[in-house]
């Protein structure tokens, strides 16, 4: 029988979905053909008397949904996409409701520090509000992102500094302002991370149902510098499903945003898969008059914004004769350093921790 450990093992491997310039599928190929890849699998598992015919046959039908998704993107029926994607998570006929098996992650009132990073030439005079959600008279500027349309402002968080630049690219850190965010409240989240070995373990069938839409959902972009990005098309569905939700549901039911894995997962650093986890909050009254949404500044508070460079300029460098002696006892044999903390990014999040050095500060929703 085999052991949880290797199907856990299986079920990372599939995501991110790498694309490579040579392959000479588009989107909707890559998609169905790693689609294909995971019904292999789960055929496997059926054999191996791990799941039933109709789990399988379920999986199966999700699937071909999701391919015929992205093949309504492709041919410009919006509608008709967030229509299927809305029957696929509602449930319509015998197919249950895939929204079911999503998993919801409750992410408490300051539960733990959250980043914000902008790539920033100019890091004089910067306001903490500068690391808040593009403004709502500014959305003209808002580009196509993963989980956000281009016009539609949405706060894209880290649970780390590193996550926040991985996401931009690995932009110079010098020429990067981080800022700390805090939630007040509770914020309810569809969970779409790569799940913990237990996770999985403990929610072994709605990871298997729900997986096809995690796998749409972590495709990585082929064309960076392309206006259209088809890999975001699927995501974004998503994030409108959430936001449809909420302008139809109390405050009670409402989903805050998408709790994700990002997709540039890599083995240049030592850091577990937990420090690239990305949340996704879009803004909840877009229509209003005011600068920045006036929910999401009830939700959260803001430290003013700093960098590595002026951090280590202020602290004499980080380095000590303490902190060479403990880094060089946690080097592997690879020569990689594999405690966080003893980065430059865990080094900076440790001084933005530092609630004398940086203050939370309320965000005026003017």
């Amino acid at each position: 029988m085999i052991e949880v450990k290797e199907l856990y093992e299986q079920f990372c491997l599939r995501v991110p979905v790498k694309q490579y310039e040579a392959d000479p599928a588009d989107f909707r190929g890559v998609l169905k053909r790693e689609l294909e890849e995971y019904m292999f699998l789960l055929d496997w598992m059926r054999k191996e008397n791990i799941l039933s015919d109709e789990n399988v046959e379920e999986v199966g039908r999700t699937c071909k949904k999701i391919n015929e998704i992205a093949t309504s993107v492709f041919q410009g029926l919006h509608s008709r996409a967030f229509k299927q994607l809305s029957n696929l998570l509602g449930g319509r006929g015998k197919q249950p409701a895939l929204g079911n098996s999503i998993l919801t992650y409750v992410f408490k009132a300051n539960e733990k520090p959250l980043y914000r990073m902008r790539k920033m030439e100019n890091r004089r005079d910067v306001n903490y509000r500068d690391l808040f959600h593009i403004p709502l008279n500014k959305r003209g500027i808002v580009n196509t992102n993963r989980f956000s349309a281009p016009g539609y402002p949405c706060l894209y968080l880290g649970t780390s500094i590193y996550a926040c630049w991985e996401e931009l690219g690995r932009p110079p850190m010098s020429q990067s302002m981080v800022a700390r965010l805090s939630n007040g409240v509770d914020l309810c989240l569809l969970d779409l991370r790569v799940p913990t070995q237990q996770q999985f373990s403990d929610h072994i069938i709605d990871y298997i149902r729900a997986y096809p839409l995690i796998i749409a959902c972590s495709v990585k972009v082929k064309n960076a510098d392309a206006l259209f990005k088809p890999e975001y098309a699927i995501p974004q569905l998503l994030m409108e499903y959430v936001i449809n939700n909420n302008v139809n549901h109390n405050v009670e039911n409402r989903i805050s945003g998408i709790y994700y894995t990002s997709v540039f997962k890599n083995d240049d650093f030592g850091y577990g898969i937990d420090k690239l986890e990305n949340i996704a909050i879009p803004v909840q009254s877009p229509l209003s008059s005011k600068k920045y949404c006036r929910r999401l500044c009830c939700m959260f508070n803001l430290s003013k914004p700093t960098c590595d460079e002026m951090e280590q300029i202020k602290s004499g460098g980080y380095a000590t004769t303490e902190y060479d002696k403990e880094k060089e006892a946690i080097v592997n044999h690879q020569g990689k350093v594999e405690g966080y903390e003893y980065s430059s990014f865990g080094y900076l999040e440790k001084r933005l921790n530092d609630k004398n050095l940086f203050p939370l500060y309320p965000i005026e929703d003017r």
